[in-house]
């Protein structure tokens, strides 16, 4: 016959949670001035895009791209434009790329430059941003030798 090393007293459940129960004590709410509101998702703010991943706070979304100069690319941008006045025609809710001369009413940026993503988006924590910036620079500086 097996025996027990140690005996133990056998308590009921309930005298244990009441027991739990006492050694819990409330903490204080924080005051509503701690409590960051995550930011509301409004497509009309983005040309009505929608998020596909949730607003996570301190995660970024970050990609890869290649900036592209159309005033050192005017075959493009003259590309460019005709598409976009074959899509005028048909089409009324296009976001403009860039502000043709023809505008009116200009909604995009007279920066010149487009930027093509080379990647998917990369959720990154604020802790690894700079890392990534600075590998990403590395690849391409030894790329380009």
């Amino acid at each position: 016959m097996k025996r027990a090393l140690v005996s133990y007293s056998s308590d009921s459940e309930e005298e244990i949670k009441e027991t739990n129960t006492k050694r819990m004590k409330l903490l204080p709410k924080l005051s509503s001035t701690l409590v960051v509101e995550p930011p509301k998702d409004d497509p009309s703010l983005h040309q009505g895009r929608v998020r596909t991943t949730p607003f996570v706070d301190g995660q970024f979304a970050t990609h890869a791209y290649v900036s592209i100069d159309l005033e050192q690319n005017p075959r493009l941008k003259s590309f460019l434009e005709e598409v976009l006045a074959e899509v005028d025609k048909t089409e009324s809710n296009v976001f403009r790329l860039f502000n043709t001369e023809n505008d009116a009413n200009p909604v995009a940026s007279n920066s010149g430059e487009l930027h093509l993503s080379v990647s998917r988006p990369l959720y990154l924590r604020e802790h690894q941003r700079d890392n990534l910036r600075k590998r990403m620079r590395q690849l391409a500086t030894e790329s380009s030798r």
